[in-house]
């Protein structure tokens, strides 16, 4: 999947969970995707 069609699903639903490791890289990659979707103006 293309990161624009990504985009897309993302962008058409209400709310997004996602789940990460407690591990240093886990923690970081949720920090960007946490940004990601707050510009986003999607709700976690």
């Amino acid at each position: 999947m293309s990161a624009v069609a990504c985009a897309e699903r993302l962008c058409a639903v209400d709310r997004v969970l996602f789940a990460s490791h407690i591990d240093a890289d886990g923690l970081t990659s949720a920090a960007v995707a946490a940004q990601a979707l707050e510009r986003a103006e999607i709700r976690t």
